[in-house]
């Protein structure tokens, strides 16, 4: 069974996005409406036609991917044992659309969450749902994701190993979750392996300042700052430190000519 009224399940994997997907259904729905009603003066807002649109949609799909298990519950008939959706406790809606069961029915959350919409995971549009709420919810990984769709009213079947598959075929999480590359250093300078007598090569750097106590005074005491010069002998690394009193290019010069 592959229609429901004039949608066709299989003209769906022509589209690549959920939205564009609705988008189309609504655009043949507003065009139905006002064929059916060409002679009534009828406005259906966007919203509405959405939902419709989904509605649809799933409706479509659900008869064709559960035939016998729509024809019992329409019938008001128990699911058959034989059935893959026999543990979710399927039932039908007012508008024909197959929703998981559960013990949340006396629960304060939305309707579309505790019952959500049953949708097959080897559809076409399970992969579009799953790509759009990945999309909303910036990428950020395989629970997210999982929440975002359940949070909007589906439950798809294997969603787990589906939502990791759309995960692992994405371009952008497998940029951004990849493996860092490992830069390779250079080869040492000739200053580093000359066998030489200590502080032949230098490296020289200053660090500080710190606060060093100098004299006291009747009213306190009277601090001053103090640097230090660190060389360092690039073959043997050793290393000698210099105090600095006055941070200047003089004082500077005079520990470089004391060492």
């Amino acid at each position: 069974m592959e229609t429901v009224g004039y949608l066709r399940t299989s003209r769906l994997k022509r589209f690549s996005s959920w939205k564009s997907l609705l988008s189309a259904i609504r655009v043949l729905l507003r065009f139905v409406t006002k064929f059916r009603n060409k002679n009534k003066e009828t406005e259906t807002n966007d919203t509405e036609l959405i939902r419709q649109a989904e509605n649809q949609i799933v409706r479509a799909v659900q008869l064709d991917t559960y035939p016998r298990e729509t024809e019992a519950l329409m019938d008001n008939r128990p699911t058959p044992r034989t059935s893959s959706i026999l543990k979710l406790a399927p039932f039908i809606d007012d508008v024909g659309i197959i929703r998981v069961g559960g013990r949340l029915q006396i629960s304060d959350l939305p309707y579309g969450e505790k019952h959500q919409v049953l949708i097959p995971g080897k559809r076409h549009i399970a992969s579009l749902i799953v790509r759009h709420f990945h999309e909303r919810t910036e990428h950020q990984g395989r629970h997210l994701t999982e929440g975002a769709v359940r949070k909007a009213g589906f439950w798809i079947t294997g969603g787990k190993r589906l939502v990791s598959s759309i995960l692992f075929h994405c371009v952008i999480c497998r940029r951004l979750r990849g493996k860092f590359v490992e830069q390779k250093m250079s080869d040492l300078p000739r200053d580093r392996l000359t066998p030489c007598p200590p502080f032949t090569f230098v490296g020289v750097d200053v660090f500080g300042p710190w606060d060093v106590l100098t004299r006291r005074t009747r009213g306190g005491s009277a601090n001053s700052k103090r640097w230090a010069v660190i060389f360092t002998c690039l073959y043997c690394r050793a290393v000698h430190f210099e105090l600095i009193e006055e941070m200047s290019t003089g004082s500077f010069i005079n520990a470089m000519r004391r060492f």
